[in-house]
C-alpha cells in the first residue's frame, strides 16, 4: 500500500488530485482530510494500491475461488 499526500489551498486541491489521478491506475483504499484553521490549507491523504498490487490482490482472490 502506498500513501499520497496533498497539501493545497481549497481552490487548488481538486485540480491537484485530478492531475495525480490521471497519472496511473489506482485502487483507493482510504482517504482522510484535515484542514488548518490558521492558514486554510487542506491536507488530503490517499492510501492506495498501485497496478502491481492490484494484480497480486486479484490473483490471490482467484486462487481462493479455485480451491
Amino acid at each position: 500500500m502506498i500513501c499520497k499526500v496533498f497539501n493545497s489551498s481549497k481552490t487548488q486541491l481538486e485540480e491537484d488530485v485530478n492531475d495525480w489521478l490521471k497519472t496511473g491506475k489506482y485502487e483507493i483504499f482510504a482517504i482522510t482530510q484535515t484542514e488548518s484553521s490558521t492558514n486554510g490549507y487542506i491536507t488530503f491523504t490517499i492510501l492506495y494500491l498501485d497496478s502491481k498490487e492490484i494484480r497480486t490482490k486479484k490473483l490471490k482472490k482467484l486462487n481462493k475461488v479455485d480451491k
